[in-house]
């Protein structure tokens, strides 16, 4: 029954492979429109950052479309935002995003190599992280679903196929990314004296070897055609869950009945125990007027908790909360009378052993904690 209701739910679920099936912590990375959505796909690893694929003219790549991109560890550098990332996995008709939290830790994960200093460093990654967002002001992205993931999930994902299968990396797009940092750290915001760039990293000026490294970078990973392949489902719900009241429509009706009769025999056993029959009472008969009177009370919440379905108000879960108070507390007291009638107290003997004492005690003790976990399990599934 839905008391408690939750104002966001979002997990991610592995569905394969066998060895990593599961469900993981996340956080959504709150970029996707709508923000409501449900995504199952198979998975491509980012072997490059996606931030520099940006600027690729080879976007149609059949093999990447309807995939979901991992993007792990160390694969940008701190220019990158997960909004550039998912604008350039986008490009490749790609449905959604795993981003590890750690994906832009790379300092040297550049569309250039600066010297090595910090304030040339520092001042490429500002002219990087300008462009990347003119570039998707440019593209007039929509973010896709997707999701933080810790960087020990990001190492489970990786790690549980093997990716054989490269998509290469147009060389056009390095260049043209690397051009349009530097085309950036002469914006006005930037101090672009800081360093200027030697001719050894011009974007015009690059080596042979650079040339063979840049011809080999990849845009993604993924499995052979017959292996197994990793499998994810992420959803996200901003919404509360709506209930469904009309099942509850006739369970008032048999409160109604039987809290009035619940009453009587309170009223009754009340007036022979303390008046009719006061000089022949033991703390049995005492005791067992509680066992009416929770009744009487949980009746009463009950029919007031139903009648207040979807519990949308602040006085209907304060009148759930204290129902949900009573039903704990009620099947205790019960099971404690009929447990001191059956041992014969006041009846056959006035005392109990300490024996029997500590038994009744632990059953009450283990009755109390599964009617609190059958109301947590209860709650939480609603």
């Amino acid at each position: 029954m839905g008391l408690i209701l939750s104002l966001a739910s979002a997990h991610i679920e592995v569905v394969e492979p066998e060895s990593v099936v599961g469900r993981y912590m996340d956080r959504p990375l709150g970029i996707a429109s709508p923000a409501d959505y449900f995504v199952n796909a198979l998975v491509a690893a980012a072997a490059s950052c996606p931030c520099q694929w940006l600027w690729s003219d080879l976007l149609e790549v059949p093999e990447l479309a309807g995939l979901m991109l991992l993007i792990p560890d160390d694969v940008c550098a701190p220019s990158c935002t997960p909004f550039a990332a998912s604008c350039a996995a986008s490009l490749y008709n790609m449905s959604g995003v795993l981003v590890s939290e750690n994906f832009a830790s790379n300092e040297t994960a550049t569309t250039n190599n600066p010297p090595p200093s910090q304030l040339v460093m520092q001042t490429w990654m500002e002219a990087e992280r300008l462009a990347y967002a003119r570039r998707v002001r440019e593209l007039e992205c929509i973010g896709l679903p997707g999701s933080f993931v810790s960087s020990n999930t990001s190492g489970v994902l990786l790690g549980a196929v093997n990716w054989t299968v490269r998509t290469p990396l147009p060389p056009t797009a390095l260049e043209a990314a690397s051009e349009a940092t530097t085309n950036a750290s002469y914006a006005p915001t930037i101090n672009a004296s800081a360093f200027p760039l030697p001719p050894s990293s011009s974007p015009s000026s690059t080596s042979t070897a650079d040339d063979s490294l840049v011809s080999n970078v990849s845009v993604a990973w993924t499995t052979a055609l017959g292996e197994t392949a990793l499998n994810v489902s992420i959803r996200h719900h901003t919404t509360e869950p709506t209930i469904d009241c009309s099942k509850y429509r006739t369970v008032p009706l048999v409160y109604a009945f039987t809290v009035p009769l619940w009453a009587a025999m309170w009223a009754s056993w009340v007036w022979q125990t303390y008046h009719v029959g006061a000089m022949y009472a033991k703390d049995l008969h005492r005791l067992m007027t509680w066992v009416p009177i929770m009744e009487t009370v949980h009746g009463m919440l009950s029919l007031i908790n139903y009648l207040s379905c979807p519990w949308t108000s602040i006085l209907s879960l304060v009148s759930a909360t204290f129902w949900s108070i009573v039903t704990i507390l009620k099947e205790p007291v019960i099971l404690l009378c009929l447990l001191l009638v059956a041992k014969g107290w006041c009846i056959t003997r006035l005392v109990l052993s300490r024996r029997e004492v500590c038994v009744a005690g632990s059953i009450l003790a283990l009755l109390y904690a599964s009617v609190s976990v059958q109301m947590s399990l209860q709650n939480a599934a609603s």
